[in-house]
């Protein structure tokens, strides 16, 4: 079948294949890389923030037991909505809302206020 193809004609080809694998790979590890260093800033930041909002302001204590639970709930919810969608029932802290948004991230840190 390809008896008539000149051996140098594979080697250039195998060569090519070669280095769109490699592009391919490092280009998929970098977009990986660079959102494990988002999401890990992403972590760090509501961990500070709930620290900060604990010892910097005075509220009562169900205030702040439920603003940690929706900073704790928020990072969950943004991962599903970014995969699949998230819904309101994974979030128990809100209670019943009839409501469905089209954005449960951003509701869930508009309700917190």
């Amino acid at each position: 079948m390809l008896a008539g193809v000149p051996t140098d004609i594979h080697a250039a080809l195998t060569l090519v294949l070669g280095w769109l694998l490699v592009f391919r790979t490092n280009t998929s590890y970098g977009r990986w890389w660079e959102a494990r260093t988002l999401w890990g800033s992403l972590i760090n930041t509501m961990r500070n923030l709930s620290l900060k909002i604990v010892y910097l302001i005075e509220v009562p204590k169900d205030d702040l037991h439920r603003l940690q639970k929706i900073l704790s709930a928020f990072a969950p919810v943004l991962k599903d909505h970014l995969r699949d969608g998230a819904l309101l029932d994974d979030v128990e802290v809100l209670g019943d809302i009839k409501l469905v948004p089209r954005h449960v991230p951003s509701f869930l840190v508009s309700t917190s206020r």
